[in-house]
């Protein structure tokens, strides 16, 4: 059986099938994840501020190596040589350790890795929105857009964004 999956304000975003005997509490509690309204920013605002930064810290080692895991992954089963993988890598610990953004005209250097570790998730959050991906004209850039939206989904998902 096939029922169409909607989001908080009623639209139709899928479908979901499940095995035609599937008890109606199931399928409520399936689809009902889907249309939970996203929190407001006063209440993303309470959780973050209610959150240890230990807890944030911990989020953060989970977010670092994930990430890594993704990369590693990519590398290999895209065939990207050793050395080649290890120059992506540091170049994108470059990247990261200094990004370059502008908020309301005012330009900055960012050290993202450093937000991340020391448990500022939010702001790191706020941060990946702002930069600039690399443009991919040499063989070493691995920062896509792609690859940014990948690490600030894993840092929206930790924080509930």
């Amino acid at each position: 059986m096939t029922r169409d999956i909607l989001d908080y304000e009623g639209n139709k975003i899928g479908e979901l099938t499940l095995p035609d005997d599937t008890a109606e509490a199931v399928w409520t509690a399936k689809l009902s994840a889907y249309a939970k309204a996203p929190p407001t920013q006063e209440e993303q605002m309470k959780k973050a501020l209610s959150r240890a930064v230990r807890d944030s810290r911990d989020m953060a080692d989970n977010i670092i190596e994930c990430f890594k895991r993704s990369n590693l992954e990519y590398f290999v089963t895209s065939g990207i040589s050793n050395e080649l993988a290890l120059l992506k890598s540091m170049w994108t610990h470059n990247r990261l350790r200094a990004m370059d953004i502008s908020v309301n005209g005012l330009s900055m250097t960012i050290d993202l890795m450093n937000l991340v570790v020391s448990g500022d998730l939010e702001t790191a959050y706020f941060v990946l929105g702002l930069i600039t991906p690399d443009d991919m004209s040499q063989p070493y850039h691995f920062l896509s857009q792609e690859k940014i939206d990948e690490l600030r989904g894993m840092v929206a998902d930790k924080i509930g964004v």
